[in-house]
């Protein structure tokens, strides 16, 4: 796991640090450190590292210069930062730093187990990203999919990073089984959507993208039922 810590003070930072370290250690795991002292260090190292990518950040929200809030806006729709951790000494702060990659606030001074929950979380939620398994697509993983869309005898699978759709030469049918352990879920007889994607369902399902998706008369009570259990379970997970 890469674990990336932003803050300006370094005496918070070698606590981060030290925290990290002690917690890898117990866990006999291995892990890559990384350090920057400002929101722009950050962004010029993302911006540098071709396919690196930042498993979890503990990014500090008061900085001078760009504060953590605005990195986070900078960097929430690049596909270098799997989760967030914002780190604060100003809690009434925290409503603006919401996002779907933020898992937890933490206070100063941070403490070991605060830390550790936050790592289990992260990586619990790593291994959940599952590669999509349809051999046609380029290499996909389940954060990368937004939803799908059948025609004919084809399907269209919609990517967050592309502008058009990927062709998959299979019926919805064929598709819908190859992913049944996955939270992508039929909404309609020819549209399914990443509950990951979801952000609310009424009478259509919008997704974070602001996209509407139609939800098909027969599947609404289910699939309302469905995506409540999802959030559950997702919530449950990063509360322990």
């Amino acid at each position: 796991m890469r674990v990336g810590i932003v803050d300006d003070n370094d005496a918070e930072r070698y606590l981060i640090k030290k925290c990290i370290q002690e917690c890898f250690l117990k866990k006999k795991a291995g892990c890559e450190i990384v350090e920057y002292s400002t929101g722009d260090e950050l962004i010029r190292y993302l911006n540098d590292s071709g396919s690196v990518r930042i498993d979890l950040l503990f990014l500090d929200v008061e900085m001078p210069g760009m504060d953590g809030i605005e990195v986070k806006d900078s960097i929430i729709h690049m596909d270098k930062v799997f989760r967030i951790v914002f780190v604060t000494r100003h809690m009434d702060t925290v409503y603006k730093a919401f996002g779907y990659k933020v898992i937890d606030f933490l206070t100063k001074p941070v403490s070991a187990l605060s830390i550790e929950k936050n790592i289990d979380v992260a990586a619990k939620e790593l291994i959940q990203n599952t590669k999509i398994p349809i051999e046609e697509l380029p290499e996909t993983y389940l954060e990368d999919l937004e939803y799908i869309k059948s025609e004919n005898n084809y399907v269209w699978v919609y990517l967050k990073d592309r502008k058009d759709g990927c062709l998959v030469t299979q019926k919805m049918k064929n598709v819908e089984e190859k992913l049944q352990d996955i939270p992508i879920v039929r909404v309609h007889k020819s549209y399914m959507v990443n509950f990951l994607e979801v952000l609310e369902i009424g009478k259509e399902i919008r997704l974070k993208s602001g996209k509407n998706i139609p939800l098909g008369r027969k599947y609404g009570q289910g699939v309302k039922e469905c995506f409540m259990e999802f959030k559950k379970k997702q919530i449950k997970g990063r509360m322990r």
